[in-house]
């Protein structure tokens, strides 16, 4: 069942105008993993429905036999949810934080890797220069993470995108299932010239990609491991 729900998540992220957030929505939602509730999150988020998120949080110990990273991860999603929140309410981008708000960042980011953690590393290293090293080591571009919703439902390869549409960053999600050698994304543009690459060191994770400097049009961004080309997302950025 997850598998499937997977597989059928990453067909309808495909069609991005309009992404299709309502049936991703409902297609999490059928699925009973603790994990798949993450995912559900994630796009309650994207749609800005703040109250349901942090509701399906609050319920998350009723029904499932929280561990002590499982709370660790509500905590900092909780954390991140307020914030969001109080910055939409504010009509206050996330790239315009005040120093309170992005210390609230930096806390978030802060302890064991959460998704909700790895998230406020990207918007810092992406939005403020504020760039933290992998715990392994490398380099100190926003770093690919293990994306929680994902990890035991995620087909072989799978590569989606969002928001989509965007004006500003995109978050490309990557899941390859065997040994990455020198993986990468290569982003191009509608003639097929390629005008930035991220290399991949670890998979599942998520990439951030600054889009604020790039004309409005259709561009793709294509997930490789080595020669291998693993999977394709159409990109549409709007003025």
């Amino acid at each position: 069942m997850g598998r499937l729900n997977a597989a059928i998540i990453g067909a309808l992220r495909m069609d991005t105008i309009p992404e299709p957030l309502d049936s991703v929505l409902v297609r999490w939602q059928m699925d009973p993993a603790l994990g798949a509730r993450f995912g559900e999150v994630q796009t309650l988020l994207e749609m800005k429905q703040f109250a349901a998120a942090t509701a399906l949080m609050d319920g998350l110990e009723n029904t499932y036999n929280l561990r002590e990273r499982d709370l660790e991860e509500k905590q900092d999603m909780m954390g991140l949810f307020a914030l969001l929140a109080n910055l939409d309410a504010n009509g206050v981008g996330p790239m315009q934080l005040d120093n309170e708000r992005r210390m609230a960042l930096v806390n978030i980011s802060e302890g064991w890797p959460t998704h909700a953690g790895i998230a406020a590393q990207n918007l810092l290293c992406f939005g403020y220069g504020e760039c933290a090293s992998p715990m392994t080591g490398g380099s100190l571009e926003p770093r690919s993470m293990l994306h929680i919703a994902t990890q035991a439902v995620t087909p072989p390869a799978s590569i989606s995108v969002y928001p989509n549409p965007a004006s500003t960053f995109v978050t490309v999600e990557h899941h390859v299932a065997t040994p990455l050698k020198d993986g990468y994304l290569s982003f191009r543009d509608l003639t097929g010239r390629e005008i930035h690459r991220r290399v991949l060191n670890s998979s599942p994770g998520q990439v951030l990609w600054d889009t604020r400097s790039l004309a409005p049009g259709v561009y793709s961004v294509e997930l490789y491991n080595g020669a291998e080309l693993l999977g394709s997302q159409r990109i549409v950025i709007k003025p």
